[in-house]
């Protein structure tokens, strides 16, 4: 009886626990508040799968080949998935300016093995009516790789909405970038009471 219980507990959990999925094109609600329209199809991974960062990531090849982060951050979270540790986790207060959420979203790839995490070419970005902010990203993975991205960041209330695309340089970032670009525009809020 106890061996039976114990497999049931375990088939149970297994149930419980969300796995990887292959998304098709068309909209797709992650786990956030928003949704996005994909071109092609993408795998999805949900948040459990995420050890590094919170919120779920599409993918075409594998996490450290390209990966678009979805991200919904509420007054005082951090990016940085977990809680305690040695690891300094930058957190996210609403009113932060736009270079506060730049020094956050860096700080955080820092603290999580980017040896290096530069921004650039921040920029304001209209997102589903809702004012918010667009910037690259250019860095070093620990193993040396040149890493390149791009994060689009829109406050909505007291929540911040993120998403962030993040490649090897070569070849990678740049075969992606348009499909990705077209992702990030296609993002619609939650409670501003437009559809895409």
């Amino acid at each position: 009886m106890k061996k039976f219980l114990a497999v049931s507990s375990m088939a149970l959990l297994a149930a419980c626990v969300a796995t990887p999925s292959a998304v098709q094109p068309g909209m797709f609600e992650p786990d956030t508040g928003f949704t996005v329209s994909l071109e092609e199809a993408w795998s999805y991974f949900p948040p459990n799968f995420n050890q590094a960062t919170v919120g779920g990531y599409l993918t075409r090849d594998g996490f450290y080949l390209n990966r678009v982060h979805l991200i919904t951050l509420e007054d005082g979270d951090s990016m940085i998935a977990g809680k305690g540790g040695d690891i300094e986790r930058p957190y996210f207060h609403a009113g932060m300016t736009e270079l506060e959420i730049v020094e956050m979203v860096t700080n955080s790839l820092t603290a999580i093995g980017y040896t290096t995490m530069e921004a650039d070419e921040i920029r304001p970005a209209m997102v589903d009516g809702q004012p918010g902010m667009a910037f690259t990203l250019q860095g070093k993975w620990e193993n040396g790789a040149n890493i390149k991205g791009d994060v689009l960041a829109v406050p909505v209330g007291s929540d911040l909405h993120m998403m962030m695309f993040l490649a090897p340089e070569l070849h990678y970032y740049e075969a992606l970038q348009d499909s990705v670009e077209a992702m990030m525009a296609s993002m619609n809020l939650p409670g501003t009471g437009s559809v895409s």
